[in-house]
C-alpha cells in the first residue's frame, strides 16, 4: 500500500512537471517554435534542426533529451507561411513526449510596406506516454483511498497554438527588428494519464523581441529578449550575439542571460551561444556556462545544437 501511494505521487508530479514546456531560449534558433506567426514571414524558406538536453528534468534523477525538427515556406510572395514543427522526447524519464503541429500566417504590410504584421496560427496532435519499465515501482497502481485507478499507457490529445508578430520588411533597411506575442495550449487541453482525474495543461504565454543591427560591412550585432509565463513558471532570456559575415560564410558568438522563476525560487545561469555557416547552411549551439541558485527545481536549457538550412526568396 505504501508503496502505492508513493507511486501516486511520484506519477502526479511528473505529470505537473510535464505540463512546463521546453524552452528555447533565442527565437532565431526555432522561430515556428515560439510563435507561428513567424512561419515565413521573414520571406525565406527554412529547414531547422534542434537537439536538446537535460530539458525538463531534475538534475541526476530524470535525464530528458528532445530533438526537433521544423520547416517553414514562405508562399503568394511572401505573404503566406506554411509550416510543421516536429519534436520527440526520449530519456530515463518514464514519461515520453512526441507530437506534430501544422502552422499557418499571414502578413500584411504597415506605415507604407516598411513593416509587415503577421498573423499566424497552429494545430496538431500530441502523445504522452507511460513507460512502465523506467517507474520505480512498477505494481499496478490503485488506491482505495480516493480511488485513481489504473493509469492508460497512452494520452493523445489536440493542440492549438495563436501569435501576432511584427516586423520590418526586410527589402526596406539593413536594421531588421522584431516583436511577437504568442499563446500556447489555447484550449488548455486534458493531458492526463487517469481517467477519474483532469490536468488541463496551463497556457503558456511568450513575448519576445530582437533586431538584426549591421554594424559594419561584415559584422552585424543581434540583441534577444524572451519572456514565458506558465503556470508558477516565470523565464526571462536576455541575450546578444555578433555575427561576422565575409562572402558565404559566417561565424557568431554571443550570450544569454537566463532567470527561470519557479514556485518562487529563482536561478540565474549563462549561457554561451556559437555559430558557424556556409552558404545558406548554419551550426548553433548553445551550453551551459555558469549556474547559481538556492534550490533547484527545474532544468532548464542545458544546451542544444542545432543545423540551420535557410534558402533565401531569390533562390526559390
Amino acid at each position: 500500500m505504501k508503496q502505492t501511494i508513493i507511486l501516486s505521487i511520484l506519477l502526479i508530479a511528473i505529470q505537473t512537471l510535464s505540463a512546463q514546456d521546453q524552452q528555447i531560449s533565442a527565437f532565431v534558433s526555432s522561430p515556428i517554435t515560439i510563435n507561428p506567426a513567424a512561419t515565413g514571414t521573414f520571406g525565406n524558406s527554412n529547414l531547422r534542426v534542434n537537439a536538446g538536453y537535460d530539458w525538463n528534468s531534475y538534475r541526476g534523477f530524470f535525464a530528458e533529451h528532445v530533438v526537433r525538427i521544423s520547416a517553414d515556406k514562405s508562399l503568394l510572395k511572401g505573404k503566406l507561411g506554411v509550416g510543421v514543427d516536429v519534436a520527440n522526447e526520449f530519456g530515463n524519464d518514464p514519461v515520453h513526449s512526441a507530437g506534430a503541429m501544422l502552422s499557418v500566417a499571414y502578413n500584411t504590410g504597415l506605415f507604407d510596406n516598411t513593416y509587415r504584421l503577421s498573423t499566424g496560427m497552429q494545430g496538431g496532435l500530441m502523445q504522452n506516454s507511460l513507460d512502465w519499465d523506467k517507474l520505480i515501482f512498477t505494481e499496478p497502481l490503485f488506491w482505495n483511498g480516493d480511488s485513481i485507478g489504473f493509469p492508460k499507457d497512452h494520452v493523445m490529445y489536440p493542440d492549438f497554438n495563436l501569435g501576432v508578430m511584427m516586423f520590418r520588411n526586410p527589402g526596406v533597411s539593413t536594421l531588421n527588428p522584431w516583436l511577437g506575442i504568442s499563446v500556447n495550449h489555447l484550449f488548455r487541453p486534458d493531458d492526463s494519464f487517469y481517467t477519474e482525474m483532469s490536468t488541463p495543461l496551463p497556457r503558456k504565454f511568450s513575448v519576445y523581441a530582437g533586431a538584426d543591427i549591421p554594424l559594419s560591412e561584415h559584422v552585424e550585432l543581434t540583441p534577444l529578449a524572451l519572456y514565458t509565463y506558465q503556470h508558477e513558471m516565470n523565464d526571462i532570456n536576455l541575450g546578444c550575439k555578433a555575427k561576422y559575415k565575409a562572402g558565404s560564410f559566417s561565424f557568431s558568438l554571443g550570450s544569454i542571460f537566463k532567470k527561470p522563476i519557479f514556485d518562487n525560487n529563482s536561478s540565474y545561469d549563462l549561457s554561451i551561444l556559437a555559430g558557424v555557416g556556409y552558404a545558406g547552411f548554419e551550426f548553433r549551439i548553445e551550453s551551459l556556462l555558469l549556474e547559481t541558485q538556492q534550490l533547484r527545481h527545474v532544468n532548464h536549457n542545458m544546451g542544444f545544437m542545432g543545423l540551420c538550412w535557410n534558402l533565401p526568396k531569390g533562390k526559390e
